[in-house]
């Protein structure tokens, strides 16, 4: 009975340590960025939303980050734990995560579909070594998306009157026309952020599938909602999906 007791509680401690679910490529995107933070105020800041795709995914582990080249940590990061608390352990498909790079209150429960993730305040996510989840330049930047290395997606932008593309590289991922292919934002400073309409994770790669902003930002702007259209559509779809559990409505 003794060994049998012992036996349990390692494969226990196993389940704990392994994520049942950690996430492939396409099973978490980037759905909108808010790079140009006028004003700097709480409520003002930089921001990645992130779209889940696949149902009861693990997101432990999971990071954003503005380095140039995937597999090299030399710029802002930050990386998300829930500290053994277990709301990132199993996250429905559909939730919108929202990371600011900012002062704030977290949200956790995914139960309405939104997580939110204040990075310069917040347990659960680790800015290391820099302090900020992402610096991201009005002429032009890019953001990978990664899981215990593992590349998961990517985004470039760049302003329309900056010369060449800049640095970004997308690594093995299907990025449109690779380390050339760049999301067009207009003249420096002319708009603020930008969105994914599309309805797969496919098009995600695609420059044309994003819209370009430059609405003012306000305490209740459109980052952890659906971006509309299609995106609105899909999003609703993945919330309806019969194979996992009841929420709550």
């Amino acid at each position: 009975m003794k060994i049998l007791n012992v036996l349990a509680v390692l494969a226990g401690m196993c389940v704990a340590c392994c994520p049942a679910h950690a996430a492939e490529p396409g099973e978490i995107i980037i759905n909108e960025v808010y790079f140009n933070a006028r004003g700097g105020s709480t409520n003002h800041v930089e921001a990645v939303e992130l779209l889940v795709v696949a149902d009861k995914v693990n997101l432990n582990g999971i990071q954003i980050s503005d380095r140039d080249f995937w597999g090299a940590a030399t710029e802002d990061q930050c990386t998300l734990q829930d500290l053994g608390q277990g709301f990132l352990n199993e996250v429905p498909s559909g939730t919108l995560v929202v990371i600011y790079n900012g002062f704030g209150a977290d949200e956790i429960d995914s139960s309405n579909y939104v997580l939110r993730f204040w990075a310069k305040s917040s347990l659960f996510c680790n800015v290391s070594p820099t302090g900020n989840a992402t610096q991201l330049g009005d002429h032009g930047d890019n953001l990978h998306l990664l899981q215990a290395g593992k590349q998961l997606d990517f985004v470039k932008f760049r302003a329309s009157d900056r010369p060449g593309q800049g640095l970004g590289d997308p690594g093995n991922l299907g990025w449109e026309k690779g380390s050339n292919g760049y999301i067009d934002v207009g003249p420096y400073r002319e708009n603020v952020g930008f969105r994914f309409l599309g309805d797969t994770a496919e098009l995600n790669n695609y420059p044309a599938a994003w819209q370009v902003y430059s609405e003012t930002y306000l305490k209740d702007n459109n980052l952890g909602k659906p971006n509309g259209g299609r995106n609105t559509a899909w999003i609703k779809s993945l919330r309806g999906s019969p194979n996992k559990k009841d929420k709550k409505k």
